[in-house]
């Protein structure tokens, strides 16, 4: 957006109420929300409008704190409770490449880079479940260059999909791991699927442009 146009608000709702997160002199986007108690946490992106470059941020009951710098461009990010301690995660290009890395943080602590070896790591979710920390992440095999869906378990990588998959989300049922995005196909065209503890499931032919972009789970 160029410094002439409009600016854009961020804001949430409670009980149909709007709350403001930004004033007029930033364009800012609310990706995510979570509510621990009486505080609400809002992550996602902001941007002066004579900046080149956005920066990674979030919102604790409508105080902003910046998660990253213009020395990077924001990609993903989420955000979500395990009880009372929240969980952010946020994926930023560092590179002209394009190239991704991923952070994430407890409870506002000092972000952990996740590092699997390769130049390319894109986190889009985030799910805890009792200690372990659960990322779906789009990224790249070593000495390769072709994309791949993959997740981390407490900074470990597994490997999903085949060449040209994406993992755009997941959830964590007892001792199963759902992960979802899209897989290419022969001949053009990507199938929306999910993998349920690595093994995939797909959802859509193939014949289109397919993905999903949420997945949930119901607790029995």
């Amino acid at each position: 957006m160029k410094p002439a146009e409009n600016t854009y608000a961020a804001k949430y709702w409670k009980n149909g109420i709007a709350v403001n997160l930004t004033d007029e002199a930033q364009n800012v986007i609310a990706t995510g929300i979570a509510v621990v108690g009486n505080d609400v946490y809002v992550i996602g992106e902001r941007r002066m409008q004579n900046w080149i470059t956005p920066v990674t941020c979030y919102w604790k009951n409508g105080q902003r704190s910046d998660l990253s710098d213009q020395t990077t461009t924001p990609d993903d990010q989420d955000i979500t409770v395990s009880g009372t301690d929240v969980y952010m995660m946020w994926s930023v290009a560092y590179n002209s490449s394009g190239q991704l890395q991923t952070r994430y943080s407890k409870n506002l602590a000092t972000p952990t880079l996740i590092q699997d070896g390769t130049s390319y790591a894109g986190g889009t979710a985030i799910a805890v479940k009792g200690n372990d920390v659960y990322i779906a992440e789009t990224g790249i095999l070593p000495n390769s260059q072709s994309l791949v869906s993959k997740y981390w378990k407490n900074g470990s990588p597994v490997t999903l999909g085949s060449d040209d998959s994406a993992a755009l989300s997941l959830d964590v049922s007892g001792n199963d791991i759902y992960i979802a995005g899209y897989q290419s196909v022969s001949g053009g065209g990507s199938e929306a699927v999910y993998w349920k503890n690595g093994k995939a499931q797909q959802i859509t032919s193939g014949t289109g442009s397919g993905m999903i972009r949420q997945i949930f789970v119901k607790q029995k």
